[in-house]
């Protein structure tokens, strides 16, 4: 009864906020927030995880938050293409003729080689993608794919796994019924028993043969090279700079610096912090290998007073560009690009209330960063 009252209350706050995208949309109240935010000559940066066909969708393994569909990706650009300039991020910041709109990659994923060519580089889209360069080339190299698919076959089969189930309850979880984001999110807050689990998840049930969660290989990066795609740094292991000595936050730095370099003949100017996690003494640590650019996930706009080694990345998944039908929606397109910017740039600067009272007192609904718990 509960869950059933529950998943009503989610669909009512999804409807609303639907509505409330359509609203904005309509009464030109998102173009009016772009035309702002292009007057101040500011610009954002996106960040995209996995673009997948319909037919990996359905294999994947990773949470639902770092997947955009094939389609809606392109159609975003389709219907973006006369309201944004799209950038590089050497290009920023700058005013330009439109709202500038910088895209980025983390990760590095098979599946970003075809969106880079597919998609960007035949509509002349500058991109740049971050990789970690001791995970290239690898099948499913991050933790949450590979928890993600250890409790996927766990409950695939019959009986189930009793040792598995025991280990669950230890931790107050039941292995059939407990939400896949809440595992997820239990194993990115307790480290120890992370590692504890996934190797139960291992030994009791083998990986399969095929997956469609690898990253790419050197050779795909130096072909994205080739067509003008940058690639930046996302440390070595993706290991979260905070939870690292600083010694061992200096090694990841340099080892992804060096490696790629070795490899690509190409030293990363820009860098991203896995998870988006930082604090001062991993910026600091970032400031001594000479980025030129650093990336958090937070909302936010680039303005020419950003600190450039934490500007701040707007991550976009499925959900962030599809109406309640599932398509694309040019009205969710527009609010999570311009309104929220828009927003986040206003409250930042404490700037006036806006001249449109009615629209700018609606709630707001935050982009959450995609935290990819790895």
């Amino acid at each position: 009864m509960l869950t059933c009252i529950d998943n009503m209350l989610k669909r009512i706050k999804k409807i609303l906020k639907q509505t409330c995208m359509q609203f904005l949309f309509r009464f030109g109240a998102t173009a009016w927030a772009r035309g702002r935010l292009e007057r101040a000559g500011e610009a954002i940066v996106l960040t995209f995880h996995r673009v997948l066909t319909d037919d990996e969708f359905k294999s994947t393994h990773s949470p639902s938050g770092m997947v955009v569909h094939q389609q809606t990706f392109d159609q975003m650009f389709s219907a973006l293409a006369n309201d944004v300039e799209f950038v590089s991020l050497a290009d920023l910041p700058r005013r330009t003729s439109r709202f500038a709109v910088a895209i980025t990659f983390d990760d590095g994923w098979t599946d970003t080689h075809r969106a880079c060519l597919d998609t960007l580089c035949v509509r002349s889209v500058p991109a740049c993608v971050f990789v970690c360069s001791h995970l290239v080339g690898l099948s499913q190299p991050f933790w949450p794919e590979r928890a993600l698919a250890g409790l996927r076959r766990a409950r695939a089969v019959r009986p189930v796994p009793q040792r598995l189930a025991s280990l669950f309850a230890v931790y107050n979880m039941d292995l059939l019924r407990t939400h896949e984001d809440d595992l997820l999110q239990f194993l990115k807050q307790n480290l120890l028993d992370r590692s504890v689990i996934l190797t139960a998840l291992a030994e009791s049930l083998p990986p399969s043969s095929q997956s469609v969660d690898t990253t790419m290989t050197w050779a795909e990066l130096r072909q994205l090279l080739e067509h003008g795609i940058e690639i930046g740094s996302h440390t070595a292991d993706h290991e979260i700079l905070t939870e690292l000595a600083l010694p061992a936050q200096r090694a990841q730095l340099l080892d992804c610096n060096n490696r790629i370099q070795a490899r690509l003949n190409r030293k990363p100017s820009f860098f991203s912090y896995p998870n988006g996690t930082w604090d001062e003494a991993a910026r600091a640590n970032v400031a001594t290998c000479g980025y030129q650019c650093a990336f958090i996930n937070a909302p936010g706009v680039w303005a020419e007073d950003t600190d450039p080694l934490l500007i701040p990345r707007i991550n976009l998944s499925q959900s962030h560009l599809v109406g309640l039908d599932g398509r694309f929606s040019i009205a969710s397109a527009h609010y999570h690009l311009f309104w929220l910017p828009y927003l986040h740039r206003r409250r930042s600067r404490n700037l006036p209330p806006s001249p449109l009272p009615l629209v700018g007192h609606l709630k707001s609904h935050p982009v959450q960063p995609v935290n990819h718990l790895s």
